[in-house]
């Protein structure tokens, strides 16, 4: 992530959005952008984690049916897989929004918990595919925990700040005069 922006353990701590309504608003915005950048990467990890998930789940639900896949098994059914869901069709906006050095972290963390490359799933016994399955499931709950809190974050700054706009405390002018100039 960026040099200046705050751990998530630093955003998701309880006296983050102590004295909000105190903050000057270059400080709202600073808190705002935090969070919205690591809600970008934690979005990213989740919607990794879902795949291999669902990947793992198809694979499981194959064994059970006393199917054996092979990996280009795996890969052709990779479409039907991966747009199943109420999560729609994957798209690229956080894609475009991460550094690559992001995205190759990211990537790194969930192939670390799913324990063995994704070619391999095939390959693995049922007990090391479920094993891999518990590590996805909890880390995508957690996931989406930290997401729930950093949504009610930004909610509640950008409450604060669209509250100063209407009472008159914040200037519209010098905020299109700020924008202006990036």
């Amino acid at each position: 992530m960026g040099g200046d922006v705050p751990a998530i353990e630093e955003i998701l701590a309880e006296g983050y959005m102590s004295g909000l309504e105190t903050r000057s608003l270059p400080e709202l915005r600073a808190m705002r952008d935090a969070c919205d950048e690591i809600e970008t990467e934690l979005s990213y990890s989740r919607r990794l984690l879902q795949g291999r998930i669902d990947i793992l789940r198809d694979e499981g639900i194959r064994r059970r049916e006393g199917k054996v896949s092979s990996p280009a098994d795996i890969v052709s059914r990779l479409p039907t897989i991966l747009s199943d869901g109420p999560q729609g069709p994957r798209g690229n906006r956080l894609v475009r929004m991460l550094a690559p050095a992001q995205m190759e972290a990211v990537e790194a963390e969930v192939e670390d918990l799913l324990g063995m490359p994704l070619g391999d799933v095939a390959t693995a016994d049922s007990a090391t595919l479920d094993a891999s399955l518990d590590r996805l499931e909890a880390a995508e709950r957690e996931i989406s925990g930290q997401r729930r809190v950093l949504h009610q974050r930004l909610d509640a700054i950008q409450a604060e700040m669209a509250r100063r706009y209407r009472d008159g405390e914040a200037d519209v002018d010098a905020l299109l005069a700020d924008t202006n100039e990036t």
